[in-house]
């Protein structure tokens, strides 16, 4: 991670992730139909893709790139306890 962006790293993992479920959800796509979405619904939705998810991983990326990945792993068991308040 010291010799990559963190930015872009971010953003390919984002990239593969969404590539690979897309492929999956194929077939569901032939059933869809477009709801109406309040602009209440619309926040939580950005919300929760840009804070809860872009946001989280490039602060693990970005503290990959500063700290020993055993410290960092310690992260994994503090993530309830931040997810829990803000959900």
């Amino acid at each position: 991670m010291e010799k990559y962006d963190r930015l872009w790293t971010t953003t390919w993992i984002f990239f593969f992730g969404s590539l690979g479920l897309s492929l999956i959800s194929i077939p569901s796509w032939m059933d869809f139909k477009v709801p109406l979405v309040e602009n209440r619904l619309l926040f939580a939705l950005l919300y929760a893709v840009v804070g809860g998810t872009i946001f989280t991983y490039f602060l693990n990326i970005w503290t990959l790139a500063r700290a020993k990945s055993s410290s960092v792993a310690i992260f994994v068991y503090l993530q309830p306890l931040v997810a829990i308040p803000i959900a």
